[in-house]
């Protein structure tokens, strides 16, 4: 660099760096520390950022695999049905018992000692002969004709071979007749000889007799029926039929007391509306007091809304034979299910607006043709809308209408009814008839509690005052439930089983019964005509 201003300044420059080198010497250690530790934290910034990478890329690779297994999972459940397993189960754990059962029987004893020592049997024989001999000797005057042992023959007996016996048993229990000592003392010969084994003398000696003598057990039949039956939750299949707005829905929840079924206020606006059509079946497992009960409710839109209501009630009707047809298929079946699944429609509520005049023609005809495929029971629905004297009137009304249509409603009246057997038929007489007498229920539902004299009970709160749904006075639903749920529930399955469900399969085997016999004529006569 030449001379100059330039020059000299970066003289001065140089001069005053080397000045403050001089003066810190530390100021190269810090530097290369500070440089050392960022590059440390670069490092480990790097590090951090692969195992997360490495992370993320191994969750994938998870992911991915939960959703092949997922769907192999749902692939392999698809071929497995849940209730052929339970029934396998239950065939498996029925042949145990009767395998259990079969050994039971076949090791019974009959009274007879489980271990029997041969010679301890001898010995103690020798001492009840000893016995028996010495009582003989010191039998009473006044029994001795009547204890006389049988005079002994005169002609030499024979001896029987090895292993026979020397005289017959017939002939032994019949000289056992005139005295039963002669029995046991030719039995006891007999064994001594060898002609009966151990256990055959005591068998035949101990012979069980007709009477009993002690407790036997069998009248533990109906506990173990119940025990049986409590494996499996009972099946009871209700379904509800109004028109819309009677708070089918609500009646339900506060009959069983539990949520089971949504009503349609819970519904949104953007929800589509359900058609006229639609069947909705809700299937609950309900327990109470160890007593499971599987409650499928079948909800029906209500009927008469559409312009043209004709033949509204088919869809109904035709669900319930469709159930009936499902279950006689499944029993047709050669390889039938040991417990076929019940989807048949117990009993139908039939719920009635309050209109406290009549009911409506089309009410009428949809219970008319309901009532002939299963048992119908006609409810009142909100009846608080209606004052005492007006639920009275509509109530006789409602009856004199149901009798002059012919109309089938449950319970039905039972040919034998005139006929009383006994104290507790005459006590299910009465109830029937007391039922008879209150149809139609005029019933209130409500599903929020409401506080009466510091006591929250189910029921509605009004302007004119508080509606409880469980006083008797106010309606009468504590009767209908008690009706379906404590008294008359098995008899409504039972109805359905003998009396519904029967005629429909006579209806169905009759039809097809004709139509192979006809199938069976063309085609006799198509062989006749062709040859």
């Amino acid at each position: 660099m030449r001379e100059g201003p330039a020059k000299g300044f970066e003289a001065k420059k140089t001069v005053r760096k080397l000045s403050l080198i001089n003066t810190n010497p530390l100021n190269y250690g810090d530097r290369y520390e500070g440089q050392r530790d960022a590059l440390s934290a670069q490092a480990w910034n790097m590090e951090q950022a692969n195992f997360a990478t490495e992370n993320l890329k191994n969750t994938l690779t998870t992911v991915d695999a939960m959703k092949m297994a997922s769907k192999e999972l749902k692939t392999q459940y698809k071929k497995i049905n849940i209730d052929k397993i339970e029934n396998m189960q239950d065939e498996m754990e029925d042949l145990l018992e009767q395998a259990g059962e079969i050994q039971d029987a076949i090791g019974r004893t009959y009274g007879l000692p489980e271990d029997v020592d041969e010679a301890d049997l001898e010995a103690e024989l020798d001492a009840l002969g000893d016995e028996l001999l010495m009582e003989d000797e010191s039998e009473p005057s006044y029994l001795s004709d009547a204890l006389e042992t049988p005079a002994v023959p005169n002609q030499r007996v024979e001896t029987s071979a090895p292993g026979q016996l020397e005289t017959p048993l017939r002939t032994i229990e019949t000289m056992a007749q005139t005295d039963k000592k002669v029995l046991f003392l030719a039995y006891v010969n007999q064994f001594r000889k060898g002609c009966i084994s151990c256990v055959s003398f005591l068998f035949l000696f101990a012979r069980p007799s007709v009477t009993l003598t002690g407790y036997v057990g069998f009248d533990s039949i109906p506990k173990q029926i119940e025990k049986k039956l409590l494996k499996k939750p009972f099946t009871f299949n209700i379904m509800l039929v109004g028109r819309t707005g009677l708070g089918k829905s609500t009646l339900v929840n506060t009959i069983f007391s539990a949520h089971l079924i949504d009503s349609k206020s819970t519904k949104k606006p953007q929800d589509s509306p359900r058609q006229t059509t639609e069947i909705v079946n809700v299937t609950h497992v309900i327990e109470e007091g160890g007593v499971k009960l599987k409650l499928t409710i079948t909800d029906t839109p209500g009927y008469g809304d559409q312009v043209n209501n004709e033949n509204c009630w088919e869809p109904i009707v035709k669900y319930i034979k469709e159930q009936y047809s499902s279950y006689l298929r499944k029993e047709l079946t050669p390889t039938r299910e040991r417990r076929i699944p019940d989807t048949r429609v117990h009993a139908v509520l039939f719920f009635i607006a309050p209109t406290g005049h009549a009911l409506a023609p089309l009410d009428i005809i949809v219970m008319k043709k309901i009532s002939e495929n299963c048992n119908v029971i006609p409810v009142i629905a909100k009846s608080d809308s209606l004052t005492i004297e007006e639920r009275t009137a509509f109530k006789r009304r409602i009856k004199e209408e149901i009798e002059f249509h012919g109309i089938k409603a449950y319970p039905y009246i039972d040919i034998e009814d005139d006929v009383i057997l006994s104290e507790t038929d005459r006590i299910d007489k009465q109830i029937v008839q007391q039922i008879r007498d209150m149809i139609p229920f005029a019933v209130v539902g409500s599903e929020r509690n409401v506080v009466i004299d510091g006591k929250a009970v189910r029921g509605r709160r009004t302007r004119f005052g508080i509606i409880n749904v469980e006083n008797e006075t106010h309606c009468e639903f504590v009767h209908l439930r008690n009706f379906l749920t404590r008294t008359h529930l098995q008899d409504l399955i039972e109805v359905t089983s003998q009396v519904h469900y029967e005629s429909f399969r006579t209806r169905q085997l009759l039809a097809l019964k004709e139509s192979t016999t006809a199938m069976a004529s063309r085609n006799t006569a198509s062989e006749a005509t062709s040859n």
